[in-house]
């Protein structure tokens, strides 16, 4: 796990770093160690203790850090209701009466 460097606020963006492909300069989003280098700058106690392995994955630790967010079920159920077409929202409704 390398937790490396997170770069300058205004140091990258539109303009500022000109790629000829379409390749990430930079590490970021949900790569290991840009979550570890996070962790590291804003949550110096969680670094310290996924080093000493109470974690088990950097994943996890930035869960506890509040970096990476999970849904809960009840999220999860709201958002594929609104996918839902009306037939299926019906069966859904008559089987949640039904438990």
């Amino acid at each position: 796990m390398n937790a490396g460097t997170l770069n300058e606020t205004g140091a990258v963006g539109r303009g500022k770093q000109n790629s000829p492909d379409n390749i990430r300069a930079i590490e970021y989003g949900a790569s290991t160690n840009y979550l570890a280098a996070r962790i590291k700058c804003n949550h110096p106690d969680i670094y310290q203790r996924m080093i000493e392995g109470e974690y088990k994955s950097v994943r996890t630790a930035a869960i506890d850090a509040g970096i990476v967010w999970r849904p809960t079920p009840l999220e999860k159920a709201k958002k594929i209701w609104l996918k839902m077409t009306d037939e299926e929202r019906t069966l859904f409704q008559q089987w949640l009466s039904e438990q």
